[in-house]
């Protein structure tokens, strides 16, 4: 989960290189600079931000490890999973080949 969730961040850092929100305060490229700005000019947003994150992580934590597979999502990706067996199997296996289950 953090993997992805970090490949995910450094697509962030790019995209924040072009595209930005039309207030001022994002304004700032760089992405240190644009965090500590926002601080600076709106320190609610950040700990709104923080506060968010803490709930998913909360929530995410109580997950029922006993009953389900690693890396068992329920739902969620089951657009890109194969309908075929066979090559569902495939597909784990590469995952715990490149290690990220």
């Amino acid at each position: 989960k953090h993997g992805r969730i970090c490949m995910l961040a450094t697509l962030g850092v790019f995209v924040q290189n072009s595209i930005h929100l039309p207030d001022p305060v994002f304004s700032n490229p760089r992405p240190i600079g644009a965090l500590l700005q926002v601080f600076a000019e709106r320190p609610i947003a950040i700990w709104q931000i923080i506060l968010a994150i803490g709930a998913i992580e909360l929530s995410i934590g109580k997950q029922d490890y006993e009953n389900k597979a690693p890396g068992d999502l329920g739902s969620f990706g089951d657009f890109a999973k194969p309908s075929d067996p066979i090559e569902w199997e495939k597909v784990q296996l590469r995952e715990l080949k490149n290690g990220r289950l």
